[in-house]
């Protein structure tokens, strides 16, 4: 085979402290040096015992590569290594292993759980009183203008203003008074 016929690979990730095997893979164009878009078994491994890559087999077809990549993944775990490749190989997520749909179908369980009106009331009571940063208000500012309330919210927010109230007034009144009582030495 030409270099020019020869497109894609199948590649090795090593621990650098042991030079196990951790990953296999089939890529092109220095896929094998690539650290993003690698799951968080991947990621951990590589932060703990950091990385050697070694590319394996060159193939003319991304077919053929992916064909080894299979090959390479059945034989490695067939032989003990804990690889953290979240399929059998081939093309990404096409042919998940049943664990690792089982894990997916969880985590979408997990993700779209509604919350009880207990938990919604135990979250609310926590996060009474927390003082905002002012980058935080100026988020929610920026997040809010421009929008336009429907007449029923205008009406809500009216009907629900503590000010506006028969107790809310007298409260108010109290607190002017005293204020320019303060103010004038009186009290």
């Amino acid at each position: 085979m030409t270099q020019d016929e020869i497109k894609f690979y199948t590649y090795a990730h090593f621990k650098k402290d042991d030079l196990t095997i951790f990953y296999i893979g089939k890529g092109k164009k220095g896929r094998e040096n690539v650290r993003q878009g690698r799951n968080k078994h991947w990621v951990n491994i590589v932060n703990k015992h950091g990385l050697n890559s070694q590319i394996l087999a060159k193939w003319k077809t991304e077919q053929e590569a992916f064909e080894h990549e299979k090959f390479l993944i059945l034989c490695f775990k067939d032989m003990g290594f804990k690889l953290v490749n979240m399929t059998d190989g081939g093309e990404g997520m096409s042919n998940p292993s049943s664990e690792t749909r089982k894990k997916m179908s969880n985590s979408q369980l997990a993700r779209n759980k509604k919350l009880t009106s207990e938990h919604k009331l135990a979250l609310s009571i926590a996060h009474k009183g927390k003082p905002l940063s002012d980058e935080h208000c100026q988020k929610i500012a920026l997040a809010n203008s421009g929008k336009k309330k429907s007449a029923e919210s205008i009406a809500k927010m009216s009907a629900n203003a503590w000010s506006k109230t028969e107790e809310g007034r007298k409260s108010l009144s109290l607190s002017t008074a005293n204020y320019w009582k303060r103010k004038k030495g009186l009290l």
